[in-house]
């Protein structure tokens, strides 16, 4: 499909089919500040989005296809509105106000005059009031404390007018911003009215333009994000990571406006843009390298400086700023994964899983590009911080729920009826640590009674039944390698109660990292000779001390 975004192979991808389409050339432009304020830019790239969406409305409320869904269109593209009012202020709000403007005016020109002109027309025409109050009282909100008008007041004033809204007071302390010279709103007109195949043409490509117009925004906090980086200044950079990610979680909601596209105009229009896909842009394969390059700039200090990233996790108290910075980057990842996921949403909707893209790509293959940690080194830190922390508190894992629950989950066995034999509960307990060392999560399992359970350690919350216990069993399988060794240092048997202890010994290894130690495993059976429960008397803050030892290199005091 023609709206996907991939990241494997983006970054040698030629652009150009789908910059001409979404004009690109022309629209850029738009973006290119003049008076010296470095919020001018972004500024202007966001207003620029903001004309086009007035341009989807006003085109929204004309739209007389029976199949179009109108209201609902119409609702999401006022959410949008909405949200990049909200975005423009933490634009506003990031650096300091200009100590001069160039001389400004109130727009006249803004496309927003033509829905207070379909306010007049009939209610088929009309736009809802109560989608105006919400983004008139946003823009308000939002632009209150900041030190000048964006020009856009009057405008406002007459689409309130026009439902029948309260007027608001005018501010008059303060100056306007030369609006139609930076919003350009009769260039943005022009560029809209380009795209003349149907309607559903101009919703996909000003869709695009005004994702391209909040990439460049993206861009650019992620680039305050390096020169902070560059200074050691983590905090600073993950305040710049916190807005790039913000921005971007925006545009993952707002490109799925495109779900409202009639399909049978859709289809059409893909097949005359064969050439061109969002998979192509540009810019958002610099946010993708950009978001890397920061990783690997903190990853190489810490480095030099004897830190691991599981260090870092551990200790945010002490490592508050670089912690700070990981974490923001963790939440860019995310929302760059949610864009993706939204667009291959969007692809299958249209073409079906087992179709093939615009770039000659299966589909349903693209579920794994952004599945994929986009810092693996992080995700591994991260994946090894969760398995210390289970064996450091695994004394108590479940413990809350336990103490919810109102009856004993676990109530005593009753002693079999008369003595199990011997060798039988021998070989059941020999089998069950066969199945460990083999790692037979089928085998191990099959041992236990439909309604047997492990409690492991003794005082965390059982296991119970097959499906918990192999729960607890792939746990087992995920955390430690094969080749697992156990020792049974002793077996005691007691036939007329039914139960056995094992002393053991076991040796395995994480990811690498050699690991020993010893507990006792107390067998309960039913009179069939099948595992009722498990109890394993161990210390698992043992496992977490020599995990976090190996991860280290350095023996270091485990938190509890």
């Amino acid at each position: 499909m023609h709206l996907r975004y991939v990241i494997v192979g983006v970054h040698s991808m030629d652009g150009r089919p789908y910059e001409l389409y979404i004009s690109l050339d022309d629209l850029a432009p738009l973006w290119s500040g003049t008076s010296g304020w470095e919020n001018e830019a972004p500024l202007r790239a966001a207003l620029v989005s903001l004309e086009l969406v007035f341009l989807l409305i006003a085109d929204t409320a004309r739209d007389a296809r029976a199949a179009a869904p109108r209201d609902e269109r119409m609702s999401r593209l006022w959410s949008g509105a909405v949200a990049q009012i909200r975005l423009l202020g933490d634009v506003l709000a990031s650096t300091p106000p200009p100590t001069t403007l160039p001389p400004g005016a109130p727009s006249r020109a803004t496309n927003l005059h033509v829905l207070a002109d379909l306010a007049h027309h009939t209610t088929k025409l009309g736009v809802p009031t109560r989608l105006v109050r919400q983004w008139a009282d946003t823009y308000d909100a939002t632009c209150a404390d900041v030190p000048f008008l964006l020009g856009l007041e009057p405008a406002i004033d007459a689409l309130r007018a026009a439902h029948g809204l309260p007027e608001r007071r005018p501010r008059t302390d303060v100056p306007t911003l030369p609006y139609d010279a930076w919003a350009a709103p009769l260039a943005v007109a022009a560029l809209f009215q380009r795209r003349t195949f149907n309607a559903e043409d101009r919703l996909f490509a000003s869709t695009h333009q005004g994702v391209e117009c909040w990439m460049f925004l993206t861009l650019r906090a992620l680039a305050a994000a390096e020169s902070a980086a560059n200074l050691r200044d983590w905090l600073a950079g993950a305040r710049s990571i916190q807005q790039a990610a913000c921005i971007v979680s925006s545009l993952a909601e707002a490109i799925l406006i495109l779900e409202t596209m009639v399909l049978s105009d859709y289809h059409p229009l893909r097949v005359r843009l064969r050439d061109a896909s969002g998979a192509q842009s540009r810019q958002f394969a610099s946010a993708l390298a950009a978001a890397r390059r920061l990783f690997q700039r903190l990853d190489a200090d810490r480095a030099e400086r004897g830190t691991s990233l599981l260090t870092i996790y551990r200790r945010p108290e002490i490592h508050r700023d670089e912690h700070a910075f990981f974490e923001a980057l963790t939440t860019l990842e995310n929302r760059l994964s949610l864009f993706l996921f939204n667009h291959y949403k969007l692809a299958v909707r249209v073409l079906g899983t087992e179709s093939l893209g615009s770039l000659g790509v299966e589909v349903q293959t693209l579920v794994d590009h952004f599945v994929k940690p986009l810092y693996p080194d992080l995700d591994r830190a991260r994946y090894r911080h969760s398995v210390i922390t289970s064996f450091a508190h695994g004394n108590h894992a479940g413990r809350i729920i336990s103490d919810l629950e109102r009856a004993p989950a676990d109530p005593p066995p009753a002693p079999p009826p008369a003595a199990l034999d011997t060798s039988r509960m021998r070989a059941a307990v020999a089998a069950y640590f066969d199945a460990m060392r083999d790692m037979d999560l089928d085998r191990w399992v099959r041992l236990f009674a439909t309604n047997g359970a492990i409690e492991s350690p003794e005082g965390s919350r059982p296991f119970r039944g097959h499906h918990g216990l192999r729960v607890f069993f792939r746990n087992f399988m995920k955390v430690f390698e094969r080749g697992v060794v156990v020792t049974e240092r002793a077996v005691r048997i007691d036939a007329r109660e039914g139960r056995a202890e094992v002393d053991w010994q076991l040796d395995v290894r994480h990811q690498g990292i050699p690991i020993s130690y010893t507990g006792t495993e107390r067998f309960s059976f039913s009179p069939a000779g099948e595992i009722v429960r498990v109890t394993v008397l161990d210390d698992p803050r043992d496992i977490a001390r020599q995990m976090l030892s190996g991860a280290e290199r350095v023996a270091c005091p485990l938190e509890e």
